[in-house]
């Protein structure tokens, strides 16, 4: 008997199915916690999509009718998940050992309304833990290394782990949002 799903992680593809395939076989390494797979392709050739959708972690796969921008394809993504917990991931992104239950575990038991993790580049430095925004605006980032719970005011939505009711009542990403970075064009 298949455990039950504790979250679905998607996965916003276009146009790079090597990374995409690549962060599969993170998960597939060092994810034991039941899960379901979901990638949203915005609208890449469907050549790339059939090279995703064969990978041996056997994701669902959803083709956008169009290219729906990063934003775009994280609602579509939430709105077809099968879990109350939501992980959102870059395709660029490798997961590491032990990386999903910390962040579960806030959001099963309402710590947070988002958990992120640390980002790493790949000699294992933190290239990211979170930002304080102060009154003015500005921002100040963080490099707080090790493991725990800290409060932030911004953290990368690279990967952010939510509850599906909490970011469907807050309205998801603003669909008017642009293309991040250019690398959904």
């Amino acid at each position: 008997m298949k455990d039950q799903l504790r979250a679905t992680l998607i996965i916003v593809s276009y146009g790079r199915p090597d990374l995409v395939l690549q962060l599969l076989d993170s998960i597939a390494q060092h994810t034991p916690e039941p899960h379901e797979l979901l990638i949203i392709d915005n609208a890449s050739k469907s050549a790339e999509a059939r090279m995703i959708t064969t990978h041996p972690s056997q994701p669902r796969v959803i083709e956008a009718p169009r290219n729906l921008g990063y934003g775009g394809g994280v609602n579509f993504g939430v709105r077809n998940s099968a879990t109350e917990t939501v992980v959102i991931m870059n395709s660029d992104l490798q997961v590491t050992p032990k990386w999903l239950s910390p962040l579960l575990a806030v959001i099963e038991q309402h710590t947070a309304a988002i958990a992120a993790p640390l980002y790493l580049d790949g000699d294992g430095n933190t290239i990211e833990s979170g930002a304080s925004i102060t009154v003015d605006g500005h921002v100040l980032g963080s490099r707080t290394s090790g493991v725990g719970l800290k409060p932030v005011d911004h953290v990368s939505a690279a990967c952010w782990a939510f509850n599906k009711q909490w970011f469907e009542a807050m309205g998801g990403f603003d669909p008017t949002y642009g293309l991040g970075y250019y690398e959904d064009k």
